[in-house]
Parts: structure tokens; C-alpha cells; sequence
């Protein structure tokens, strides 16, 4: 599932981007959410904020911070 996530948000459509973003939403587990979180996924999210999409930023800013707690990178953005 992790793999899918990164997976989309890097190279996805569209549609496979939202929908990678919102699942990290629903991520449960810390282990994984810190896992993601240090093999960068923060940078695609913060890379569909440049969209101009605004259904595709909504996502990116939902998944946000169910993961800026597990990442150092990100605090140099917020």
C-alpha cells in the first residue's frame, strides 16, 4: 500500500494524486505515517501545492499534517 501512495503522488494522474493523498489521511498507524515521512513524502505533497488545481491542494493540505509530527524536512517549511 505504501509503495502505491509514493507511488501516485510522484507519478500519478491527476486522480491518482488525490486519492494517494487522502489515503494518507486515513493512515492509522505511526509506524507507517513515520516511514513515509522519512522517504520524503512531504516533497510531492508540497509539490501539488503549485497546481492549480484546487481539489488536488485540498488534498495535499489534509495529508499534511497527519505527517509533519514523523518529519524533520518539514519543519523547515512550517
Amino acid at each position: 500500500m505504501e509503495k502505491q501512495v509514493v507511488e501516485n503522488l510522484w507519478n500519478g494522474e491527476r486522480e491518482s494524486q488525490i486519492e494517494a493523498a487522502m489515503e494518507l489521511t486515513r493512515l492509522s498507524s505511526s509506524k507507517q505515517k513515520h516511514k513515509l515521512a522519512e522517504n520524503g513524502i512531504m516533497v510531492p505533497l508540497i509539490s501539488i501545492l503549485h497546481s492549480h488545481d484546487n481539489e488536488a491542494i485540498k488534498a495535499s493540505l489534509c495529508a499534511m499534517p497527519c505527517l509533519v509530527q514523523f518529519s524533520s524536512f518539514t519543519l523547515l517549511f512550517f
